[in-house]
């Protein structure tokens, strides 16, 4: 099937002789786009000719407007030089926090063609206002009201002025050169080109579309249109200008139209990921599978894109990416926040000192790393890390680096105080000398990313220099933005069969195969809205641009992109993992299969089940395996260290990591942490809990209301007691830790208050921190189970197995689910609380005779309660009802689930596997080594 383009080529080709080619001009929506018609053209003649001018059509309104545009930056500075002269006391801080969406308002009214701009400012100023809302004359507005009213006032000004004085150095913003051209036919019609074609535009703004009416009255110009009958004689909004265009007649006779999406046979298959990991792996499949087909992939998300980058290469397919790499991902961009960022505190802080996760990223950050050896070599470098993970310090400064004897002129950069020049002066200072030292080891990318912050950081020297005053704040704002907008295109080879692009650059571009990541909701359609100081109802009167319309421009691409395909993979997360948060498909996809489906069909929708397990399923296996060489150390494990609750919950919930863990017995190595963890949060509340309780363990005095009091009271001391004995190297005067240490005080208080509510008679502690044994064999191999139960009580009538839980549990991870045995419920890898009771309550069980002799009671295992007291969930009742069952039965299905599990585990012909589930792998030791999370 031919392309849109190879069609527009051959119309044009075909209409002139090829001596009239060379005065025509083709306009396209994209210099992409471009490169394709060129090379469709040279493909229809084998004799060599002179080519009409093809543009893009920025490249062809800025030409003949004989402007310059400017980039943002020099736009903020000139908008700011005209409005601080209407309203002295504007400060460029909160100057920053708006003006980009002040320019691109300015954009819009311009592309609109906004007859009256300043009618469009009254309209929302204060006496607009109470004649639109009929007030009465007297009314009189708040301070914050007058104030928003009194804004337009000025901000009609600065258009005004801002228009005149870009004018007159020829210069302009985007919108403002669309407008200058379609205001002036002239400019348009004293081009030499005899003829205009207008390829594959749709969605116009007023100024394009008047543009086209200008050349199209002078009988100049043709539009040759790519769209189809599904969306043209319907009322989808993706045909919603289109439709109109048409039906108006202003742009001449209507070509083409097609029924490609009625005609066509199409094969979509739909993937449901639940793992973000993932969908890079599937890609690189999807591109293997269609090696020799002109495939696109396109990337909606551009947190996609790095991770796309890494896997594609490795196929040894060639391959073009369109997209433009924000210079917000470079590790430039990286150290510019650092160094802003130092200064900025350093500011308001008497000591120049640095946290030590900052510390830690200056020294990691691979750009600053590299320098910094070339400075201190790598010795003593790691002798500096070595030093900072023994210190346990939460703050650094430059006499901790002197007593280290530290000297780097980068790394003292960033225990620096000054002024903003100051911090621009050390900018500069790290990219000269990465410039000097010239590493091989940095690609191409972060020369281009050090050389255009270069150029920026220059202009910004000279605004100051000319008088306009930044604070660190305003400094930052105006860097953010310079980071996010700035991108650098990628330069490879245009017609390689595997394309990667953004949505807006398949513009007029066709493809056999289409792939669409993260096809989400809030990607295609995008859930952002149109930020605007201008309301609605002032849009919609004065002509500006609507969310709708953003949407039906979109609806617009994607569904001409279908037109062509034969055969297209969408991808789509369901936000199974809470990593993704809410993820819902697009309704794109809903509408392919619920209205596409029944329009024609020919198109084929399927949903493939990715089973990455499965071997046969070479194109999609993925995953971690490790098979079971020596069965020798996993029966040494099981028979000396031994199963716990924890080793089989890590076990069920991904074997890999239990055979890291537990068989390999591989550690991660202290990290250096200023923060505690869960970890050791659980471990001083524990503490605290056991050193109230130990008095009574010894003396086997009975515990009432005044007891759990004074034990309340004794809270705050036995807190500093915990944390001066067993967590030294932390630091809990200040940051988090700080308010950490006040949680835990809280969470004890609730504790003990809870425990004196449901108090209904003494009680004595029998145990704190009990350590059970019981052994069992199976077939040849002696089982070793083991639990540490957190404390033992007894009353009158129950004895109390208690553990604590610093985590949230809540009263559905202790239900039982209908229809499965006790058995199958303990080997469910979701109910790891259930498990561990039942497992106390087996090893109790197990040991019942010491446990009398000990405790010098007797025992009954019906009156056993076995209760967990949740620190974030104090309210709910954590009970096991074990009454269910009987005691038999806990104890057939306990040695059953052992069983099941040592039978595995000793099963040469199952693999050790990574899991699947990525919510396992979000606090795993070994997450890096998965690539998952």
């Amino acid at each position: 099937m031919q392309s849109f383009l190879e069609i527009a080529a051959q119309t044009i080709f075909s209409n002139h002789s090829k001596n009239e080619l060379q005065h025509l001009q083709v306009i396209l929506p994209s210099r992409r786009a471009v490169f394709f018609l060129k090379k469709a053209l040279s493909d229809l003649s084998e004799l060599p000719f002179f080519a009409p001018r093809i543009e893009s059509i920025d490249d062809f309104i800025l030409r003949v407007s004989g402007l310059t545009t400017l980039d943002n930056v020099d736009l903020y500075f000139e908008i700011y030089d005209i409005l601080s002269k209407l309203d002295s006391g504007q400060s460029f801080e909160k100057f920053m926090s708006w003006v980009p969406t002040l320019l691109k308002d300015f954009e819009n009214i311009d592309f609109s063609l906004v007859e009256h701009p300043h009618l469009l400012f009254k309209y929302m100023s204060e006496a607009d206002a109470i004649s639109r809302w009929e007030l009465s004359e007297d009314y009189v507005f708040t301070t914050t009201a007058q104030s928003y009213f009194s804004f337009f006032d000025k901000i009609s000004m600065v258009y005004e002025q801002l228009n005149q004085k870009l004018l007159d150095n020829k210069t302009c913003y985007r919108g403002m050169v669309y407008r200058k051209v379609a205001e002036n036919p002239s400019l348009i019609l004293g081009q030499e080109s005899k003829k205009f074609y207008f390829v594959g535009l749709n969605a116009l703004s007023r100024a394009e579309e008047k543009i086209i009416e200008t050349l199209e009255k002078a009988k100049k110009s043709e539009c040759i249109w790519d769209t189809d009958d599904f969306y043209m004689n319907s009322q989808n909004k993706a045909g919603k200008k289109l439709r109109a265009y048409k039906k108006s007649g202003k742009f001449g006779k209507w070509s083409f139209q097609n029924s490609y999406l009625k005609d066509t046979k199409k094969d979509v298959r739909i993937f449901e990921l639940n793992n973000d990991s993932l969908q890079s792996k599937l890609v690189s499949n999807l591109a293997m599978e269609s090696a020799n087909k002109r495939h696109v992939i396109v990337v909606l998300d551009e947190n996609q894109f790095l991770p796309l980058l890494l896997n594609i290469p490795s196929l040894a397919l060639p391959f073009n990416i369109s997209i433009g790499l924000p210079i917000s991902n470079s590790q430039f961009a990286e150290i510019l926040r650092l160094i802003i960022a130092c200064f900025q505190y350093h500011e308001h802080n008497d000591t120049v000192k640095n946290h030590q996760t900052t510390f830690i990223k200056i020294i990691e950050n691979p750009v600053l790393n590299v320098l910094i050896i070339n400075e201190i070599g790598e010795e003593q470098l790691n002798a500096l890390t070595n030093s900072i993970a023994k210190s346990k310090r939460l703050f650094f400064d430059l006499d901790w680096l002197a007593q280290n004897k530290v000297s780097s002129e980068i790394i003292n950069i960033f225990f620096k105080k000054g002024s903003v020049n100051d911090c621009i002066s050390a900018i500069e200072l790290v990219i000269n000398r990465f410039f000097d030292v010239q590493f091989k080891d940095f690609g191409d990318l972060e020369f281009v990313f050090a050389n255009v912050l270069k150029n920026k950081i220059n202009l910004i020297k000279e605004k100051i220099k000319a008088g306009v005053e930044l604070n660190f704040k305003s400094f930052r704002s105006l860097t953010e933005d310079l980071l996010k907008n700035q991108r650098v295109p990628f330069e490879g080879e245009s017609d390689t069969p595997l394309q990667i692009m953004s949505m807006l650059e398949t513009r007029c571009i066709d493809f056999e195969c289409v792939t669409i990541m993260t096809f989400n909701e809030g990607n295609l359609p995008s859930a952002k809205k149109i930020n605007s100081f201008f309301t609605f109802d002032a849009s919609k009167i004065f002509g500006l641009p609507l969310y709708s319309d953003q949407d039906a421009i979109m609806a617009y691409h994607f569904f001409r992109l279908l037109q062509r395909a034969n055969k297209l993979n969408f991808i789509y997360l369901n936000g199974a993992s809470e990593a993704l948060g809410n993820k819902e498909k697009s309704r794109f996809i809903r509408q392919v299969e619920e209205e596409l489906i029944v329009y024609n069909p020919r198109i084929k929708v399927s949903y493939p089940v990715l089973n990455f397990q499965n071997t046969e399923n070479k194109a999609f296996k993925t995953g971690i395996f490790v098979e079971k060489d020596n069965l020798t150390r996993i029966q040494d494990f099981l028979s000396s260290k031994g199963l716990s609750a924890t080793s089989i919950n890590d076990y069920l919930s991904c074997s890999l990591k239990f055979y890291w863990k537990y068989i390999q017995k591989i550690r991660n190595e202290d990290e250096l942490k200023s923060q505690i963890g869960t970890d050791v949060f659980g471990t001083i509340v524990h503490k605290v809990l056991e050193n109230l309780d130990i008095p009574f363990l010894v003396s086997k005095a009975e515990l009432g209301i005044a007891e759990l009091k004074k034990q309340k009271e004794s809270i705050q001391k036995e807190l500093a007691i915990a944390i001066k004995e067993n967590q030294k190297q932390f630091d809990f005067d200040n940051g988090m830790n700080l308010i950490l240490l006040s949680v835990v005080e809280k969470i004890l208080e609730k504790y003990f208050s809870k425990r004196e509510n449901e108090f209904s008679e003494k009680f004595k502690v029998l145990g704190i921190e009990k350590e059970l044994f019981a052994i069992d064999t199976f077939g040849e191999t002696n089982v070793k189970l083991k639990g540490v139960i957190d404390k033992i009580e007894s009353t009158g009538s129950f004895l109390k197995v208690i553990d604590y839980k610093t985590g949230k549990v809540a009263e559905r991870d202790l239900l039982l689910t209908k229809d499965l045995s006790l058995t199958q419920i303990l080997l469910d890898p979701e109910k790891s609380k259930l498990r561990q009771l039942i497992i106390y309550y087996y090893l109790i069980s197990n040991n019942l005779n010491s446990l009398e002799k000990e405790f010098d009671e007797r025992i009954d295992m019906n009156t056993i309660q076995l209760i967990i007291y949740s620190f974030r969930n104090l309210t709910a009742n954590l009970t096991f009802n074990k009454s269910d069952f009987s005691h038999l039965e806990i104890m057939e299905a306990t040695t059953s689930m052992l069983s099941s599990i040592t039978e595995e585990l000793l099963d040469k012909t199952q693999m050790f596997e990574q899991t699947e589930d990525n919510n396992q792998c979000k606090f795993c030791d070994f997450v890096q080594v998965c690539q998952r999370g």
